[in-house]
This record gives structure tokens, C-alpha cells and sequence, in this order.
């Protein structure tokens, strides 16, 4: 892990307008004691500062009790420093994940991803390439793609082509004409295994990678007990499968706070408590998927 490109980075947005608003709309002191701490290389003091920093701005932003743009700023400001000293003291793990909850409140994107690459994370393609279903995609030849007919007459059928490639799909868009392509995710790993096969293996490949969650009885925004969280994937998905018998550590769920999302399980008197995804870019975020 790189800490000097990390402290770079970190700087970068701990000096920007974005957080000096932050600390001119609500009291941070922890905030100011954990800069301080890691710009004077105490990763120790500005980690426990940092901590108590995330605690509050995170408990703002759910009750709403203070400006959100503040308190947002703030908490992102508190997960980058924690990232930073986890990479300090060589916890790549959880450097990852503290950098996974900055974005999720707003990092920009260049500062995620130049972190990510400072702590060295790479889950693709090591791990695919060992998995026993993995096979490398097959380009598709153009001499294996039967030719458009020309001219095409509207009234047919639409046409079906095997994996039709890109130069050959050229003449269907240009003259506007539908086409189905089949077999164009057949190299897909994942398109080889049934569902919770997926789940098990995006637990065991990306679960340690924080992920936002809605909770509420049926999915409801206007329901009373209706809140936001962040879990750890591999807790979110075991939510999903919601299967006794699956391999997926049900155990590791949130970020170790006490009010963590509770499983499909859990019911109310408006009915059963659904923790879901929505609306996050996860392809952003986690683009090997």
C-alpha cells in the first residue's frame, strides 16, 4: 500500500471548500483534532478522533438534526482519515472499506478511485481467473455472423444472429432496424451458475466492500421505521438469500454499530422488514463487476 500517494489524496480533499463549509455550519472538534492528528502523521490519535467524528456526522445525517451538506462533508472527510490510517498501520481491508463509505457519502470520484489504487485493492482478475468457471470470452468472428440481407424488408420477422459483433451490428443501426443478438453473454462466469451460486460467489469475492441499504416493512419510504445504512455486501446478500444452509457469514454485517440492518426476517406490524438496494451506483463504485 501506497500511504504517501493516500496522504496526497486525502489532503487534496481535506483542504477543499466543500469541508471548511462543513466545519463553518456545525461544531467538529473531533473532525479538527483528527486533521490535525494526520497531517502531523499521528495516525493513532487521529484515528480515535476520526472515529468519533464519523459516529456524529453519520448519526446527523440519519436523524437529520444538523445541515445534511455539513454533516455529509464531515463524514466523509472522517471515513477518508480512517482509510488513510488503516493504511498507516497496514490493514488493507479495512482501508478499503472506510474508502467504500466515503464514496458512499459523497467522495469524488477521482479521490475514490485514486485510493483505491494507493491501498493496491484488486479482487478481479486474480480471483475469477482461479475460479473453476471461469472461462476467458471467445471474440466473435465476422465469418461466424450471417450477412444482413439487403435490401431488408421491414414487414419480416425481426432477425435473430448468434453473438453478432460490433462491425457487423453496424449496418442494423445505421438503417434503424431491430435485431436479436443471442448468445452474447454466454462468456459470462456468472451466467454458468444458478442465483445463490451468484450471491455466494459475490460474498466470497467482493463482501468485505461496504454497500448502501434501504430498511423498512415492505420497502416503504413512508413507513415510520424506514431508515438508510451501510453493510458489508457479504451481509447484505446473506439478507437476500435469506438460506440457513448458505456459506455466506451472516455474522459480519454493518459497520459495527449496534442498529446495523436486520434480515428479511425481522417483521413489523405493517409487515416483514425488507432491507434492499436502490438507486447507488454499484458499477461505479465496484467497476470489476
Amino acid at each position: 500500500m501506497n500511504l504517501f500517494d493516500a496522504r496526497v489524496l486525502i489532503s487534496s480533499f481535506l483542504q477543499s471548500r466543500s469541508l471548511s463549509e462543513a466545519a463553518e455550519g456545525r461544531p467538529t472538534p473531533c473532525l479538527k483534532d483528527a486533521i490535525a492528528a494526520f497531517r502531523q502523521k499521528n495516525y493513532q490519535g487521529a484515528k480515535e478522533a476520526a472515529a468519533e467524528s464519523w459516529t456524529d456526522a453519520w448519526s446527523d445525517l440519519r436523524r437529520g438534526t444538523h445541515r445534511s451538506s455539513s454533516a455529509q462533508s464531515a463524514a466523509v472527510a472522517s471515513a477518508l482519515i480512517l482509510s488513510g490510517c488503516a493504511i498507516a498501520f497496514d490493514k488493507q481491508e479495512e482501508a478499503v472499506q472506510y474508502a467504500d463509505q466515503s464514496f458512499l457519502l459523497g467522495c469524488p470520484r477521482d479521490i475514490f478511485s485514486g485510493l483505491l489504487s494507493a491501498i493496491g485493492w484488486t479482487s478481479m482478475p486474480q480471483q475469477l481467473e482461479a475460479a473453476e468457471f471461469w472461462r476467458p470470452s471467445s471474440p466473435c468472428h465476422k465469418s461466424a455472423c450471417p450477412p444482413l440481407p439487403v435490401p431488408l424488408d421491414p414487414s419480416r420477422i425481426v432477425p435473430t444472429f448468434p453473438s453478432l459483433s460490433l462491425h457487423d451490428f453496424g449496418p442494423f443501426y445505421e438503417r434503424q432496424l431491430p435485431v436479436v443478438i443471442s448468445g452474447s453473454m454466454q462468456h459470462w462466469p456468472l451466467s454458468k451458475m444458478d442465483p445463490k451460486q451468484v450471491f455466494r460467489f459475490l460474498s466470497r469475492t467482493f463482501g468485505q466492500r461496504m454497500v448502501p441499504v434501504e430498511v423498512g416493512a415492505n420497502a416503504n419510504y413512508a413507513h415510520q421505521g424506514w431508515r438508510e445504512d451501510i453493510l458489508r455486501l457479504d451481509a447484505f446478500l446473506g439478507d437476500v438469500i435469506d438460506d440457513s444452509d448458505s456459506d455466506i457469514d451472516l455474522a459480519s454485517r454493518g459497520d459495527g454499530s449496534d442498529d446495523a440492518a436486520p434480515p428479511h426476517s425481522t417483521k413489523s406490524a405493517d409487515g416483514p422488514v425488507v432491507t434492499y438496494m436502490a438507486q447507488h451506483p454499484l458499477f461505479d463504485q465496484i467497476p470489476e463487476l
